[in-house]
């Protein structure tokens, strides 16, 4: 926004002025200006549009406003009320009402319910689900002019539906997210010939090189945030440094973790200052990067400040990723007892959260320090309990092969860091990549038959 000029009130007519607008040469700006200056000292205009002087005064509305800013700036206001009170009625009601009351029907509270499944899907992403359905439902309830017109309206309907996208692809519901963008993209280019009006675009390019990301479309991915770079000013600064923290992650999807730290490192400052879930982000994911690469001493002096920002916010499923962080942290700084016990802390919020797929990369470096420690039962155990419970739950036959190498490994006594390290590589990149099989023959000590020597999963 533009700096703010003196109160309207107090903004007289000059003779000037006068004159250009009694012969009907004055500019849109100027004419607004004389009729906010009317709202600002006559009570009774005043009490007629209360709502538009008050978006001017809150820097919601520039001088050269038009008619249907003011609709859509007054239909953005009102949004979060009309959400408190669409959050009164069950969930399976609040469609019907939608239908049923006018005021639902609202430009703002489709973009709101957008903004709030992006908020939702960090902690519980079946809300962000219906969160956006709503928003979708909404788009398809306005109708031409209310208050835009079409071509807008089609704009509006693709933003909602890339956020239902990305509310599925937070599940991992690829194929159902790959639908929703396909949608959107439909409406986005049925609209194109009036350009980015609503500046809709960087969050589209945003939300999509997520999908590409979770898709292992990893250059694609790139090349929407890079475009989404390019496309954000300068002074938009949050949105900067969410793009670098999504690149950032990209590059360690990548295998480039030292690119990945020094895009976060460019995001830190100025991009993340003062914006506390930024913050969090780019000093956690360079904590854990940090950790990663061995770097453990480095990763533990960002320990204080990320604890700092992590309790603050009150996240749990961020306080347990947090723990999770610590633990590996312990564990290369030598600290066993204190590492297990943090591991065994995180694999147990994942289970009960049937967060499964986390639930055996943890299982996998708790097991690593048992082996390392020479608890052979240990490690049988947490192979055979981790197998036993990714069989019973919806995780692709791939990653349960692989801990199906592990159990074998774990019963030969041949399980070692080295091969926890590389059923965890293996599992984050088939987390995303249907069909990929983890292949390797383990060897045992005894150098026996094909029976006892090879078990590599194809």
């Amino acid at each position: 926004m533009k700096d703010r000029p003196k109160p309207v009130k107090d903004q007289h007519l000059t003779r000037k002025k006068l004159r250009r607008f009694l012969e009907k040469h004055h500019s849109l700006k100027e004419e607004n200006e004389i009729l906010l200056h009317l709202l600002a000292v006559c009570p009774e205009c005043q009490a007629a549009a209360e709502p538009l002087l008050e978006l001017y005064e809150n820097g919601r509305l520039q001088s050269e406003f038009s008619s249907l800013e003011v609709d859509l700036e007054v239909s953005r206001a009102e949004a979060p009320g009309l959400w408190r009170l669409l959050q009164d009625f069950p969930f399976h009601l609040r469609k019907p009402v939608m239908e049923k009351m006018n005021g639902f029907r609202s430009w703002g509270l489709c973009e709101y319910l957008c903004h709030e499944s992006i908020r939702l899907a960090a902690g519980n992403a079946a809300l962000a689900e219906h969160v956006a359905d709503l928003a979708v439902h909404v788009s398809s309830l306005l109708g031409d002019h209310e208050p835009a017109e079409e071509l807008w309206l089609f704009q509006l309907r693709a933003y909602a539906l890339a956020h239902l996208g990305n509310a599925r692809r937070v599940q991992g519901e690829l194929r159902s997210a790959e639908e929703a963008f396909a949608r959107s993209c439909e409406w986005w280019k049925a609209a194109e010939s009036m350009g980015d009006v609503l500046g809709y675009e960087v969050r589209l390019l945003d939300l999509e090189a997520s999908l590409r990301r979770d898709q292992r479309r990893l250059p694609s991915a790139l090349a929407l945030l890079r475009r989404a770079l390019e496309l954000t000013p300068l002074e938009e600064k949050e949105q900067i440094c969410r793009l670098l923290i999504k690149q950032a992650k990209t590059y360690e999807e990548m295998g480039k973790l030292e690119k990945a730290m020094s895009v976060l490192r460019g995001a830190e400052s100025p991009f993340s200052a003062g914006e506390p879930r930024l913050e969090l982000c780019v000093r956690h994911n360079l904590m854990d990067l940090l950790s990663k690469v061995g770097r453990f001493q480095d990763a533990e002096a960002l320990l204080p400040e990320v604890t700092r920002l992590s309790e603050s916010l009150g996240n749990p499923l961020d306080a347990v990723r947090l723990l999770w962080s610590r633990g590996r942290i312990a564990a290369g700084l030598g600290q066993t007892a204190e590492a297990v016990r943090l591991l065994e802390e995180v694999r147990g919020e994942f289970l009960r959260r049937n967060i499964s797929y986390d639930t055996a990369l943890v299982t996998l470096e708790l097991a690593a320090l048992h082996a390392w420690e020479g608890h052979v039962p240990e490690v049988k155990a947490l192979a055979w309990e981790t197998l036993t419970i990714l069989q019973a739950q919806d995780v692709p036959r791939e990653a349960v092969a692989a801990l199906g190498f592990f159990v074998q490994a774990a019963e030969k006594e041949a399980f070692t860091a080295d091969l926890a390290n590389r059923l965890i590589a293996f599992l984050r990149e088939a987390r995303h990549t249907p069909g990929l099989w983890f292949n390797e023959t383990l060897q045992t000590d005894s150098g026996g038959d094909d029976e006892e020597g090879s078990t590599g999963v194809a």
